[in-house]
């Protein structure tokens, strides 16, 4: 009995301590953040009605899950940054738990102290968890299912093949990579193919799942069908070991260089106890190994096709299943000296890249200034044309400070879907702009109230163009801010006065 007690004070301890410094870490000048675009859409559209939410989504190719949690938590405390971003960290910190759990329970207390200590300090999952999307969950859900899945095929209980069902369609419903986890189960399903009740259980799961997942699926088609992916480039191996990177030290997009030493280092130590780790685990947990490598493989395969490979942000459904082989080669290492001072280097190399991002942190500057510019200069009634990709991060910052301005966007077809630019698709076709161009002011003419102004707020000039040599032919402009001086050019445009001479 003392021994019981001592060891689930002993785990009690590890996750209470892993949960502070995750914590401690994440909240970190919390109030210092602002959204930037993908998250201001996300605070846009969640904060719409339901219907109005969807409809949007559907337009964004993004999935609902995420945003109808997102939904209720703005209901219940508003739309401030700092609100908004608390629920990525609960989401964060739910992670850090999982993780810790899944780790002593499957494979032993260290190793669940070692994973949970990776997610705890890992810079991408930091990153993750301090942003209003929806990643950090799809993380949470995916692996939690694949918990429930193992569970259910050992056990044969209805209730975990109802519980592996529910984060299933959690999981499909957070994002497109979502749908890899009942591709998953099936592979692995097929691995215990002997065992009948389990193939027969998972097969009348699975029909559920579709049931559930039925009503999305005409805005999956069209999402899949219609919505391009701009940013995305054909995918190499070359990505897919950037996951494997990423991982290692940090996000591409927001932590400052990590030298080049540290960099390899960190890689190689990972790499290697990624291998071990895969070993030890393959022949007792097929589960974990093919959920570390089908997605990644799946999302490969399927780039050749079209581009859904993302490189530090897709992948992150399987960073967990990263983490938990990693600290399983670690405590593979013998002796206990060795494995103790490969863990140590490996988390105080890790402790750079994470300096790093808290301080880029610290001194990141904030994405409201045109906001703010607008507030301060503009009236109500004032028109705001908002170019390319400029519009979400704006409109949510002149939205929850209830600025009374009329908004559209250019091209014109952005005001469907506000978060993504075909930016290729539009300048091939050069004649398509002009029109838009004459249409959006010829209607802004007759909004224009006599002493009211124009705002231009200027991305992307080769779209914008267009639209902007026509406002500078038949409006008086002046210059509110160039390229440098905020996140983008602004110009301000009134209408031209008409001389008795004329």
């Amino acid at each position: 009995m003392l021994r019981s007690f001592l060891t689930r004070t002993h785990l009690s301890v590890g996750l209470l301590s892993l949960l502070l410094v995750a914590a401690a870490l994440r909240l970190w000048s919390i109030d210092a953040h602002s959204l930037w675009l993908d998250e201001a859409f996300s605070a846009i559209a969640a904060a719409r009605p339901l219907p109005e939410m969807l409809e949007m989504l559907r337009h964004d190719s993004a999935q609902p899950f995420y945003h109808l949690i997102l939904h209720y938590w703005i209901g219940w405390g508003g739309m401030a940054e700092t609100h908004l971003v608390r629920l990525s960290v609960i989401v964060g910190l739910m992670l850090v738990g999982l993780v810790y759990g899944i780790g002593t329970a499957d494979f032993s207390r260290p190793a669940g102290l070692y994973a949970g200590l990776l997610v705890a300090l890992s810079p991408i999952h930091l990153f993750y968890s301090r942003q209003v999307r929806m990643y950090g969950l799809l993380a949470v859900v995916s692996v939690a299912a694949m918990v429930a899945l193992e569970r259910a095929c050992e056990r044969g209980r209805w209730r975990d093949w109802l519980g592996y069902g529910m984060l299933a369609v959690m999981a499909m419903y957070t994002h497109l990579y979502g749908l890899f986890v009942p591709l998953i189960a099936a592979v692995f399903v097929w691995l215990r193919r002997r065992d009948r009740a389990a193939v027969r259980a998972a097969l009348y799961c699975h029909l559920g799942i579709l049931a559930v997942y039925t009503p999305w699926l005409p805005s999956l088609w069209y999402q899949v069908s219609g919505h391009q992916t701009p940013h995305l480039d054909r995918t190499t191996l070359l990505d897919v070991g950037r996951s494997f990177y990423y991982f290692s030290f940090g996000q591409p997009l927001s932590v400052a260089a990590t030298s080049h030493p540290i960099r390899w280092m960190l890689s190689l130590i990972f790499s290697g106890l990624l291998v071990l780790g895969l070993h030890a685990v393959w022949r007792r947990r097929p589960a974990w190994v093919l959920f570390l490598i089908l997605p990644l493989s799946l999302g490969y395969l399927i780039s050749f096709v079209t581009p859904v490979y993302f490189s530090g942000r897709y992948d992150m459904m399987v960073f967990p299943v990263w983490a938990l082989l990693v600290a399983a080669g670690l405590t593979a290492v013998k002796p206990l000296i060795l494995q103790r001072v490969i863990g140590l280097t490996a988390i105080g190399l890790t402790l750079w890249p994470l300096s790093l991002y808290l301080r880029a942190v610290a001194h990141d500057a904030p994405r409201n200034d045109i906001a703010d510019l607008i507030v301060k200069q503009g009236k109500e009634g004032d028109i705001v044309i908002l170019t390319g990709l400029s519009r979400p991060p704006i409109q949510y910052y002149l939205d929850k400070v209830g600025q009374r301005v009329i908004m559209h966007s250019y091209p014109r077809g952005l005001e469907q879907h506000i978060a993504w630019i075909d930016r290729a698709h539009l300048t091939a076709h050069p004649d398509a702009l002009v029109q838009d161009a004459e249409a959006l002011i010829a209607h802004v003419e007759q909004e224009l109230r006599p002493d009211g102004r124009v705002w231009l707020v200027y991305s992307h000039p080769d779209v914008s163009d267009p639209l902007r040599r026509r406002l500078d032919a038949r409006m008086a402009m002046t210059v509110a801010a160039r390229q440098g001086e905020l996140s983008y050019p602004v110009f301000v445009y009134r209408k031209k006065r008409v001389t008795s001479g004329q």
